[in-house]
C-alpha cells in the first residue's frame, strides 16, 4: 500500500513538473502582461527634437531618435498597430508639408507624400483611410499607399470620420463656425451637407480648437462663444440635429475604450498665461454627467512641477492610461502611468530641459 501511494505521488509530481505547458488552460502560471509601445516626442532647450519609444511592460527605452528640428506634427497608429502614419504641416527644410507611413515593427517607410500635411490625423475604423486636417489641407488618403482620394487646399480645422460609412466631418475656414460633411464614397467625392454651428439658443459658435470626434452614435464638437464659454455638443451622425450640449471648460479630450466616457484634461493659469495647475474631468455620455477624476491641484508632482495634462492615452483594455504633463510648456513634466479604475499613479517617466509635444500609444501587444 505504501509503495502504491509513493508511486502515485511520484506520478503527480511528474505531471505537475513536466506534463504542464505554458499553453495549458488549467495549469497555474504567470499572468500575461501586455507590452505596448509608447511614443514620446519633445523639443530640447536648443531646439533639437527627440522621439523616445518606451516599453510599457518594462518602462525601459527601446528606441530613440534625434532630429535637428521637429520630426513631425502628429502621428497615429492603425488599430492593429501595423502602420504608423506621420504628418508635418510645414517642414522648414523641405519648404512644404509632407505625410508618410511606416511599418511600425521595422520603422521602414512604406509610402511618402510630399505637398500634403497638417496637424490633425484620424484613421478610419477599418484601417483603410486616413483623414488629414487642421492645416492648409483637408485630405482623405488610402492606407498604406497614401493614394489621394480627396484633397482641398483651403485651410480647415479639425476632421473626423464616420465609424462605418465613408463620411468625413470637418470645419472649414474662413467659415470656422460651419460644419461640412464630405461623402468620399462618391466619384468624385463631394460635400453633401453643411450647416452653421450654433448653440441651443441659436447663437453662433466658433470651433477654433478644431475638436471634432465621432463615436458609434454621436458627432461631438467643443465650440465656444466669443466670451470663451465652452460647450460640449452632441449631434446626430446622419441628420446633424443637435441632441444636447453641456457647458464645460475648454478641454483636450480622449475617449475611453469603453466608448462611453470622455476623459477631459484642463489647465488653469497664473496671470500671464503661465500654467498653474490642472486636472481631469470625466463626461459620461450615456448619463450626461460631468464629474471630476483628478480635481484641480489634487495631483502633486513635486516642487515646481504643476500637473498640466497635455495628452491622454489608454491601453486597448482601458485599464491603464498615460498622461503627459506640461505639454507645450516649460519645464518638461513627467508622463504618468495611472490605473484607470483606482487613479493610482504606478509609474512616472521624468524628463528635464525642454518642451513636451505629444505621446501616442501603439495599440499592438508586442508581448504576444
Amino acid at each position: 500500500m505504501k509503495n502504491q501511494l509513493l508511486f502515485m505521488f511520484v506520478l503527480l509530481v511528474l505531471a505537475v513538473g513536466f506534463g504542464c505547458t505554458k499553453d495549458c488552460p488549467t495549469c497555474p502560471g504567470e499572468p500575461h502582461v501586455p507590452d505596448y509601445h509608447l511614443v514620446y516626442s519633445y523639443v530640447g532647450p536648443s531646439y533639437p527634437a527627440y522621439v523616445i519609444t518606451y516599453s510599457t511592460k518594462s518602462g525601459q527605452v527601446i528606441d530613440s531618435a534625434f532630429y535637428p528640428n521637429h520630426p513631425f506634427d502628429n502621428v497615429v497608429f492603425t488599430s492593429d498597430g501595423k502602420y504608423a502614419c506621420y504628418t508635418y504641416g510645414w517642414n522648414l527644410r523641405l519648404g512644404g508639408p509632407e505625410t508618410w507611413v511606416t511599418d511600425a515593427a521595422t520603422g521602414d517607410t512604406i509610402s511618402y507624400l510630399m505637398g500634403i500635411g497638417g496637424i490633425g490625423l484620424v484613421v478610419s475604423r477599418d484601417n483603410q483611410f486616413l483623414c488629414l486636417s487642421y492645416g492648409n489641407f483637408l485630405a482623405i488618403l488610402k492606407i498604406p499607399s497614401l493614394e489621394i482620394v480627396y484633397r482641398d487646399s483651403v485651410p480647415v480645422r479639425g476632421g473626423a470620420l464616420h465609424p462605418t460609412k465613408q463620411l468625413a466631418y470637418f470645419i472649414k475656414e474662413p467659415n470656422q463656425d460651419s460644419l461640412y460633411v464630405l461623402d468620399y464614397s462618391l466619384t468624385p467625392p463631394r460635400v453633401t451637407k453643411s450647416m452653421p454651428i450654433r448653440d441651443s439658443q441659436g447663437r453662433d459658435l466658433w470651433c477654433y480648437t478644431g475638436r471634432v470626434f465621432c463615436t458609434d452614435r454621436y458627432l461631438m464638437l467643443n465650440p465656444t462663444l466669443l466670451d470663451v464659454t465652452s460647450y460640449l455638443q452632441f449631434y446626430d451622425l446622419d441628420s446633424l440635429a443637435l441632441i444636447r450640449e453641456t457647458r464645460t471648460r475648454l478641454y483636450g479630450w480622449t475617449l475611453h475604450p469603453d466608448g462611453n466616457r470622455l476623459f477631459l484634461g484642463y489647465v488653469t493659469y497664473y496671470p500671464g498665461l503661465w500654467p498653474k495647475s490642472g486636472g481631469i474631468d470625466v463626461y459620461n455620455i450615456e448619463t450626461n454627467t460631468l464629474y471630476p477624476y483628478y480635481s484641480d491641484g489634487e495631483v502633486n508632482l513635486g516642487v515646481g512641477q504643476p500637473f498640466t495634462p497635455g495628452g491622454i492615452q489608454f491601453t486597448p483594455d482601458g485599464e491603464t492610461m498615460y498622461v503627459l504633463s506640461a505639454a507645450g510648456v516649460l519645464p518638461l513634466g513627467p508622463i504618468l502611468e495611472i490605473r484607470t479604475a483606482t487613479k493610482e499613479i504606478v509609474r512616472r517617466f521624468d524628463h528635464t530641459d525642454g518642451s513636451s509635444r505629444l505621446i501616442v500609444l501603439n495599440p499592438k501587444d508586442w508581448a504576444e
